[in-house]
């Protein structure tokens, strides 16, 4: 009476690409299968080098921030200057 249809999408997002990468799986195809499909294609489209390249990349530093930390580092630099000056 009633049909079952098994109907798997993967659907995979990526900054700065049109098109979503989309495997579907085959019929009587095993998840292994399927699952070693996607990870070959998402491999070959490059999104994981993508992904390992924006994961540690810092968000630049403002300049109030970068001139803040210089004079610090300049006031550091004298003060270690004059201590050794004094033979601290």
């Amino acid at each position: 009476m009633y049909e079952f249809v098994y109907s798997y999408k993967i659907r995979t997002f990526v900054y700065q690409r049109s098109m979503p990468i989309e495997v579907t799986r085959k019929e009587g195809e095993n998840t292994g299968a399927f699952v070693y499909r996607f990870s070959k294609r998402i491999k070959q489209s490059g999104i994981l080098k993508e992904s390992k390249r924006r994961r540690f990349s810092a968000r630049p530093e403002n300049k109030g921030r970068r001139r803040k930390n210089a004079l610090y580092r300049t006031d550091k630099e004298k003060e270690i200057e004059r201590k050794k000056k004094f033979g601290y």
